[in-house]
């Protein structure tokens, strides 16, 4: 879900304080809502 929703899309990193952000704002899903695939979109 952070991945995946975070805007970089790839492994050019990110910024942790987004993923703070994004879990208050919205929360998280249950891991079984939105499995990992290690692929670029």
């Amino acid at each position: 879900e952070i991945i995946d929703c975070n805007g970089k899309g790839s492994c050019q990193g990110g910024d942790v304080a987004d993923v703070y952000e994004h879990a208050k704002k919205e929360g998280l899903v249950d891991e079984g809502c939105n499995n990992y695939k290690a692929i670029n979109e």
